[in-house]
């Protein structure tokens, strides 16, 4: 019974949420973007498999988004074509509970994915409404091919989005 409310009050906020988002001003994201790739990395959060690196450069807050920079690398000599990237909010793994709750994180606009060839490099910017993830949850983001030959997951945890650099 306290799940079911628990599930109807964060529906509704979420509700709530989305009629806030609908009310703001469209966002000029070119200004931004030069802003966000300005910005010093600081990143040092990565994942590697089958030759393709998948880094958080940074997480910046420039006036009303919240950015993720993204970079990925490719030193395989097989051409890396992203079909998909997923943001999902997971509750962190427990050792007696198999299920776990996940959101999946919807940006304000998809990232444009582009081909990665042999020995070069990537970067995507993510824009979302700012957001903060509870302490116990973990942010997941999948960039993989379409084929799911090579799929890549980077776990984030919730103090590295606390920590985000606020650009004035």
């Amino acid at each position: 019974m306290i799940r079911m409310l628990s599930f109807f009050l964060s529906a509704l906020s979420a509700l709530s949420v989305l009629q806030q988002v609908a009310a703001q001003p469209p966002v000029d994201l070119h200004q931004e973007v030069v802003r966000v790739l300005a910005a010093p990395a600081r990143g040092h959060l990565r994942t590697k498999a089958d030759g393709i690196q998948l880094r958080l450069r940074n997480v910046v807050v420039d006036s009303s988004l919240l950015w993720f920079h993204l970079q990925l690398y490719n030193s395989s000599h097989i051409v890396f074509r992203p079909a998909y990237c997923r943001f999902v909010a997971r509750d962190r793994p427990k050792a007696k509970r198999v299920a776990h709750q996940s959101v999946e994180l919807v940006p304000y606009r998809r990232p444009l994915l582009g081909t990665v060839r042999y020995h070069h490099r990537y970067d995507l910017l993510v824009p979302f409404w700012p957001f903060a993830l509870p302490g116990k949850t973990r942010l997941l983001i999948q960039v993989g091919e379409a084929s799911s030959g090579r799929v890549l997951t980077l776990v984030i945890p919730a103090k590295t989005i606390l920590r985000a650099i606020y650009l004035h």
